[in-house]
């Protein structure tokens, strides 16, 4: 039943409804907002940060003509591994978790920072252990050395 869950919703998707969980978090509990010195200029910048990463990791794809769709990873034709993905197996869900860090940031709240670890743990479940198993199988040799060298988020 829950296996149903895997390649199924949109990654974007899960990092919106993170980022509205975490809207309503800041408003339903108050008492756990912090001030943070220059809040609003350190989320943007960790917020931006996190873009970077993402887009990075597109770019890459795109850049060897492979799929960024990741309801479809059995449609990959190459491997990325070099550039941010020599640093990461997974910029672009890391892109996103950055970027809910930084909007955690600017919303001034602890329990919505909180809100991160039901993310990666959602995307390693369901999006990421599937790629993986889907990636092991048509790069059978190349997967599991990179996988060696390079950790899943960070």
């Amino acid at each position: 039943m829950v296996d149903r869950l895997q390649l199924k919703v949109p990654p974007a998707l899960v990092g919106a409804l993170i980022a509205f969980l975490q809207v309503g978090i800041s408003r339903w509990v108050p008492a756990l907002h912090v001030d943070i010195k220059s809040q609003s200029s350190l989320a943007l910048f960790i917020a931006a940060v996190g873009l970077g990463i993402a887009i990075a990791g597109v770019v890459a794809f795109r850049k060897r003509s492979t799929t960024v769709n990741p309801h479809s990873p059995g449609k990959t034709s190459a491997l990325v591994t070099s550039g941010i993905y020599g640093l990461t197996r997974n910029p672009m869900y890391l892109g996103m978790m950055i970027v809910l860090v930084g909007w955690s940031i600017h919303l001034g709240n602890v329990g919505a920072t909180l809100t991160v670890v039901p993310f990666v743990a959602y995307i390693t479940r369901f999006q990421i252990k599937p790629e993986e198993a889907i990636l092991l199988h048509l790069f059978p040799h190349a997967f599991p050395d990179y996988c060696l060298r390079v950790r899943r988020w960070l």
